[in-house]
C-alpha cells in the first residue's frame, strides 16, 4: 500500500543553524517526487554556479565569477548535478519512498549546504489534516 502523496522540499543551509526553505512541492508518486527533486537539484545548482554565458546574467567581469573550490572542499553545485544525473541513486530514492521511508540528500561546503528531501504522507493523515483549522476555538 502506498501513500497518496509525497511532500518534497529544497532547503538552503547557511552555517549550521540557519535554514532557508527554497521551494516545496507535493507529488502523487515516488517517481514524480524524485523527478521534482531532480529538477530542483539542477535549478539550484544553476543558481549557485550559473553558466557564465547565461543570458540572464548579462555581461559579468571575469573577476566576479566563482572559482572552483579547493580539492578538499565539496563542490555543492557539482554534487547536486551529479545526484540529478545518477539513475541508480534515483532508483534507491524511489524504493525508499515506495516503502514509506523518507528520502534525504544533503551536500555542503564550508559555508552553505543544500538539502533535497521527500516525505511520504499517509492517506489517513491527509484526510484528517486541515491546515486552515482555527485551533483558537477548539473546546
Amino acid at each position: 500500500m502506498s501513500p497518496d502523496f509525497y511532500v518534497c522540499e529544497v532547503v538552503l543551509w547557511a552555517g549550521r543553524n540557519h535554514r532557508f526553505p527554497l521551494r516545496e512541492g507535493w507529488t502523487a508518486t515516488p517517481r514524480l517526487a524524485v523527478r521534482w527533486l531532480q529538477n530542483e537539484a539542477v535549478r539550484v545548482a544553476g543558481l549557485i554556479d550559473p553558466d557564465p554565458d547565461a543570458e540572464w546574467l548579462g555581461p559579468i567581469p571575469s573577476s566576479r565569477l566563482l572559482v572552483s573550490p579547493a580539492p578538499d572542499v565539496t563542490d555543492v553545485p557539482q554534487a547536486l548535478r551529479d545526484w540529478a544525473d545518477d539513475a541508480a541513486l534515483h532508483d534507491t530514492a524511489m524504493s525508499d519512498l515506495s516503502n514509506r521511508n523518507p528520502f534525504h540528500f544533503h551536500t555542503r561546503d564550508r559555508q552553505t549546504g543544500v538539502s533535497l528531501s521527500a516525505l511520504p504522507v499517509p492517506v489517513a493523515f491527509a484526510a484528517d489534516w486541515d491546515p486552515f483549522k482555527d485551533v483558537s476555538k477548539a473546546a
